[in-house]
């Protein structure tokens, strides 16, 4: 299991000094005993980036021997948005409330938003959820960025398909074809606004753009051709309302 490849000295180093332990939402009580001060689901997140990050090699001993590799590493970890404020309001416990917490800008570590899914899946998505809360839970932009375009084409691909099991298919059978077709479907439906039809069609035009569909394409069927994580996360922004309606959640 990964938890046993975690180097507990390396830790250690990390979160001994009180100041660094409120900044990751966490206290160590007298028998070294690690509790919580913050969100719980916020602390995870900053504590699972340290773990990985510690375990795939990227922070060793040798990083946090002296002041300077902690504060850089620490200074890492603020600039991605995962540290919480240090100071607390006059008379306050330990305990950081949220109300007098700094607002953090959320930090997307997968594809697909947490929260974000169809009412409920029905016969003939099997597959399809399946790779849904693979991108959602287990391919994280950290260590499969290369993979998730891959998977995300699968995944459009397969949510188009099931749309068009309802629909008449049209005459040219490219994804990009399919996939404005049941666009253009859903604004017969009422489902789209024409604002909404337009700024599809725009991002399913054959360009070189790396924001739009053949993007995927690209990344799919290119040795060398890859895409970022705010290109993807713009996608995913894009495509969101039309995968949920392809899956039959209006």
């Amino acid at each position: 299991p990964r938890a046993n490849q975690i180097k507990r000295s390396t830790l250690y180093r990390l979160v001994n000094a009180k100041t660094r332990q409120t900044q990751l939402g966490i206290k160590l009580d007298a028998k070294g005993k690690l509790e919580t001060i913050a969100e719980p689901s916020q602390v995870l997140e900053v504590l699972s980036r340290i773990a990985d990050d510690i375990v795939d090699g990227r922070l060793t001993l040798k990083h946090v021997l002296n002041s300077e590799g902690v504060n850089e590493y620490m200074k890492q970890l603020g600039e991605g948005g995962l540290l919480f404020p240090t100071s607390k309001p006059s008379g306050s416990k330990s305990k950081i409330p949220n109300q007098n917490r700094q607002p953090r800008k959320p930090v997307r570590t997968s594809l697909i938003p947490k929260e974000t899914r169809p009412d409920d899946w029905i016969e003939g998505q099997g597959k399809i959820e399946i790779i849904w809360l693979e991108l959602q839970y287990n391919l994280t932009f950290q260590r499969h960025e290369a993979s998730i375009p891959i998977v995300f084409r699968t995944l459009f691909e397969l949510c188009v398909d099931f749309a068009l099991r309802r629909r008449t298919p049209p005459k040219k059978t490219t994804l990009a074809a399919k996939a404005q077709h049941v666009a253009r479907e859903f604004k017969k439906e009422a489902s789209f606004t024409q604002k909404e039809l337009d700024d599809f069609l725009r991002v399913t035009n054959n360009t070189n753009s790396p924001r739009e569909l053949e993007a995927l394409h690209r990344t799919v069927h290119s040795s060398s051709a890859s895409i970022a994580k705010p290109d993807l996360v713009a996608l995913w922004n894009s495509y969101e309302k039309f995968l949920l309606l392809c899956l039959g959640n209006n």
